[in-house]
């Protein structure tokens, strides 16, 4: 039976204007990490080494005052399910919202991990999941020497050493969001996870619940995937113990009855003229988190409720000392993880939060593929090229890897033991430092990975992972260019 009926009648209704431009701003109040605190010491001693530039004595901490100064009301934080949907999309906002210093349980290792054709990634990197946090320490100046892949750029050469030279073809998938976007479907998620009123259409999607902040809320998407976001501030386990802001202050009473005249409130509107909604709820700071197998149940259920298979998703969990659980649900295809997952928060009555994709999956059929050979010569094509670099500035280079290769902690907050000067300046006649970086691919493996086309439509495209004798991987498409779109 189709459990997502698609017919619906239009919704021309306006849109408050101040909830479009605030979406931003509600977003960055929702980030998980608004609260992390910068460590300047550290940061400005690996700066010192990686530039040959010393910054002086780490300056006060400006990131808590200026966080004091731009305190946002509760009910604004709160607020930021429909924005949250096109930014965050299915990145794993839940699980990242108390990093990975907590017990947690792994994916399937016998699943072939998730492709990006985002372009390179170090070694070190390749078997973080999709989620996790990742150690700042091996981005900025951590003692472990990295792979010299790390800071390739745009000049960069491709070679492949005993890689295949014949193609083969591959399976693509993609997702239809017109058998999953439609208020049946808004109104579905919302009796799954407990939410009350009808479902509305505005410019984030469907949305059921009023979204200042007060009660529970759950939007759909019109993507490619047809995003799904739930959220309940009314039992949010991170509010314990945080302080309780009031509105923004209530226009001058001359005016304010004169803008009440021209609101049109409705039961389950963003705008509601007439009455203040309550502010003052905390999570439940006394309960018990669930455990890993009950959280994960509760999880399944959820999802089997939506309509999908659990069984098409590879689970994982993370659990901490707070009351609630982050169950993560990865689709997998063909043996494959795709990175697109669902995350949820559960606690003991339930689920709290949720975040996740509802469109079906659909076979495309199988695609020619490039060979590896062919994948290989693809990275040197600006058409296909990898773009991996970046992270670290060229300036000082071999003072860093001298560094990590002698086991010096860059992270160290001594005063440096030598006296800063400046570089020497150019001869007349000396060439110029233009360094190309060259690269061997060792290994190839097939699979897919997420493609969004200028349409918005979404895709599981065959692609292939390639690594260097390093260990440094690159992804480049596969499908051959007969089957490719190149027109701008």
């Amino acid at each position: 039976m189709n459990r997502f009926p698609t017919d619906h009648e239009p919704d021309d209704g306006q849109v408050d204007p101040e909830l479009l431009s605030a979406a931003l701003e509600r977003v960055r109040a929702a980030d998980p990490a608004v609260d992390a605190v910068l460590d300047a010491d550290s940061l400005h001693e690996t700066l010192a080494v990686t530039t040959g530039v010393q910054v002086g004595t780490a300056p006060g901490d400006e990131l808590a005052a200026a966080r004091a100064r731009r305190r946002t009301p509760r009910w604004f934080q709160v607020a930021a399910v429909v924005a949250g949907i096109a930014v965050v999309g299915a990145s794993g906002y839940a699980i990242g919202a108390k990093g990975a210093d907590a017990s947690a349980t792994s994916a399937d290792a016998s699943l072939e991990a998730p492709m990006s054709l985002g372009g390179a990634a170090p070694a070190e990197q390749q078997e973080v999941d999709s989620g996790a946090a990742v150690d700042a320490q091996n981005l900025v100046g951590g003692r472990d020497a990295l792979p010299s892949s790390y800071w390739y750029g745009g000049r960069t050469v491709f070679h492949g050493a005993g890689l295949p030279t014949a193609g083969s073809s591959h399976d693509a998938w993609g997702f239809d969001p017109s058998a999953t976007y439609s208020q049946a479907t808004a109104a579905l998620a919302a009796d799954v996870f407990g939410v009350s009123g009808k479902p509305r259409q505005d410019a984030g999607g469907w949305t059921v619940g009023k979204q200042d902040g007060s009660v529970p809320t759950v939007t759909i998407a019109p993507d490619g995937t047809t995003s799904v976001s739930y959220y309940d501030p009314t039992r949010d386990p991170w509010a314990c113990g945080s302080d309780v802001v009031a509105p923004p202050d209530e226009p001058d009473s001359s005016t304010a009855d004169d803008a009440k005249a021209d609101d049109t409130p409705g039961d389950d509107g963003a705008v509601s003229g007439g009455s203040e909604p309550d502010f003052g709820v905390d999570g439940d700071c006394t309960a018990e988190a669930p455990s890993a197998k009950d959280a994960t149940a509760t999880a399944r259920d959820a999802l089997a409720d939506l309509g999908l298979d659990p069984d098409d998703y590879a689970w994982t969990t993370q659990t901490d000392a707070g009351a609630s659980v982050n169950v993560g649900a990865e689709l997998v295809v063909d043996g494959q993880r795709t990175g697109l997952t669902w995350w949820f928060t559960v606690m003991s009555d339930g689920v709290q939060s949720a975040w996740g994709s509802l469109a079906p999956v659909v076979a495309l059929g199988s695609y020619d593929v490039v060979s590896p050979a062919q994948a290989v010569e693809r990275l040197n094509d600006p058409r296909f090229g990898a773009s991996g670099g970046g992270v670290y500035p060229m300036a000082a280079r071999e003072a860093l890897m001298g560094a990590m290769e002698s086991g010096t902690d860059t992270s160290s907050n001594e005063e440096p033991t030598s006296t800063p000067t400046p570089p020497a300046a150019p001869e007349p006649g000396a060439s110029f430092s233009w360094p190309v970086m060259d690269v061997t691919i060792t290994a190839a493996r097939l699979g897919v990975a997420l493609q969004t086309d200028v349409d918005g439509s979404t895709s599981l495209i065959p692609t292939y992972e390639l690594t260097s004798d390093d260990g440094s991987t690159w992804t480049v498409v596969a499908v051959a260019d007969s089957m490719l779109d190149l027109t701008s």
